[in-house]
């Protein structure tokens, strides 16, 4: 049995977010207490990339800003009781400048709302939700598609069949947070919860 509880979730709307500049993914679960049943009913994504200015912090700016309103709207729009997302990554030895800056933007972007967050380390949404770690992104794709096979997944046509398209890779990892969330018998998320 689901234990909503811990999340102090009621029937409604949670969205998971994979939080990226370039790619931002989010998917949007209903919740059903009667039943301790959740279903993945949309998928959204923005996609941003960067364009020649001559000042490049300014279109980063631009591109976060794109991004607040995208989550801005949906959030409006669906009204969710809390968001689960992967811990952004900052830091380390192979992180490069443009990647931390990238990855403070996203933290800023999270925090700015105004509805609990629970964050979830990397490790432990594929631990949970795959069984193992692994780099392999399709295998994330593969396998919540096959967990929600009706979700408005990204295809194209490709010599005459649909298709999964990379795309996906955010898709699928908004919903592994959520997925991770209501499967884990651990408690290792980390709560931003807004000051009212």
């Amino acid at each position: 049995m689901i234990n909503f509880t811990q999340y102090n979730i009621q029937d409604g709307i949670v969205l998971g977010i994979d939080a990226a500049l370039s790619n931002f993914g989010v998917s949007i679960f209903e919740i059903d207490t009667n039943t301790s049943s959740y279903d993945l009913i949309d998928l959204k994504l923005n996609k941003t990339s960067r364009t020649k200015t001559q000042y490049k912090n300014f279109n980063d700016l631009q591109r976060c800003q794109e991004i607040h309103f995208f989550i801005k709207d949906i959030i409006e729009k669906y009204n969710p009781q809390c968001i689960f997302a992967e811990l952004p990554q900052v830091g380390g030895k192979q992180m490069q400048a443009d990647s931390m800056v990238y990855a403070g933007a996203m933290m800023g972007i999270l925090s700015s709302f105004d509805i609990p967050i629970y964050f979830f380390p990397t490790k432990e949404i594929k631990d949970t939700v795959l069984g193992y770690v692994t780099p392999d992104k399709n295998v994330m794709i593969e396998h919540m598609v096959a967990l929600y096979p009706n979700a408005p997944w990204k295809r194209r046509k490709l010599k005459g069949e649909m298709v999964l398209t990379a795309d996906n890779e955010h898709l699928a990892d908004a919903a592994a947070s959520v997925e991770c969330a209501f499967t884990t018998s651990q408690t290792s998320f980390m709560c931003l919860n807004p000051k009212k």
